[in-house]
């Protein structure tokens, strides 16, 4: 097991990249702008069962850490899902909810969290079941080292700069057709101008980062360098923190999914490699949840299927304003 210090482990580390590093500034922005709400509640008893209201898409990392974490501790939630591929995420209403503009949202009564891991750890400690954070302080110090790591990770920039054929072109497609839109939510929606704004540098760097194949490549080799600290971290182990099932695995079942889905498994732990994060993600595919929340949304058949009626709906949307 790796050293459950307070120091990052060196396998999460690299070295600073400029280039790659400024794909995130647009990131990090949004969440300076607005930061994750307080998770901490004195309201509330933990073993009180209650149905929660999520705000998510099925397709999307954050979306599937986040039901997967209710599926962990056995929590009913209510469903509302955002069709983020006809960007249901930037409508006012929602965007008033979420001033991100992002998925997932847990509404909980009178408490509204929004960023993903600010929802697991909210769940875990506000909602009934298994405990999901270690007790030992050096544990759950490599469970947040591992869970920063996840989180960190510019998994839009390997999912879309990887995706091949048909559906890495449709999904790559509609997202000019964004940069209008939020442009126009932007002028027409003057309460929410500075959110507007921060998501347009978003999608605008998230576009540019894609078409790069030198940034595709620094994020992809950046994946290869996590894999094998997570090599290692997995030998005698049979989670990330040894026997006990955490929040890290459960964002890491979401990465090692994604990479599974646009065809860089191979690459990644095929021919004989890194066999301890194959034979963990086998493992994960077996947790509660795996079926429903990650393969029931992440697989080609549904994605082609929704990007095909996305990109329907926007050509139809473009003939009726013509037709004006």
């Amino acid at each position: 097991m790796a050293d459950p210090s307070s120091e990052k482990s060196p396998v999460l580390t690299r070295e600073r990249d400029d280039r790659y590093d400024g794909f995130k500034s647009a990131v990090v922005h949004l969440k300076e702008l607005h930061p994750a709400p307080s998770i901490e509640r004195d309201d509330v008893h933990a073993s009180t069962p209650r149905t929660v209201a999520l705000y998510h898409s099925g397709p999307s990392i954050c979306s599937q850490k986040v039901r997967l974490t209710l599926a962990a501790k056995g929590v009913q939630w209510e469903d509302r899902e955002i069709n983020m591929f006809i960007d249901e995420n930037l409508e006012p209403s929602y965007m008033r909810i979420n001033p991100r503009g992002v998925v997932p949202t847990l509404i909980d009564g009178e408490c509204t969290v929004f960023d993903s891991g600010a929802i697991m750890r909210y769940i875990d400690r506000n909602l009934p079941g298994p405990q999901l954070e270690p007790e030992d302080d050096g544990l759950k110090s490599v469970m947040n080292q591992w869970l920063e790591a996840q989180d960190q990770f510019p998994i839009r920039g390997l999912t879309y700069g990887n995706a091949k054929g048909l559906m890495g072109k449709l999904a790559r497609s509609k997202q000019p057709a964004r940069i209008d839109k939020l442009k126009q939510l932007r002028d027409d929606n003057p309460d929410l101008k500075e959110d507007y704004e921060a998501k347009l540098r978003d999608t605008e760097q998230w576009i540019e980062e894609q078409s790069d194949k030198v940034i595709i490549g620094k994020i992809t080799a950046h994946m290869e360098t996590l894999l094998d600290g997570l090599e290692q971290q997995l030998k005698g182990n049979q989670w990330i923190v040894g026997d006990q099932y955490t929040l890290a695995d459960i964002a890491w079942t979401t990465i090692l999914a994604r990479i599974d889905f646009v065809g860089l498994d191979k690459r990644m732990w095929g021919d004989g490699r890194r066999p301890g994060v194959k034979a963990y993600l086998e493992r994960l595919k077996g947790v509660r949840g795996f079926d429903d929340q990650v393969t029931h949304y992440q697989n080609k058949p549904y994605m082609l299927k929704r990007l095909l009626q996305s990109t329907a709906h926007r050509v139809l949307k473009k003939m009726s304003i013509g037709a004006k």
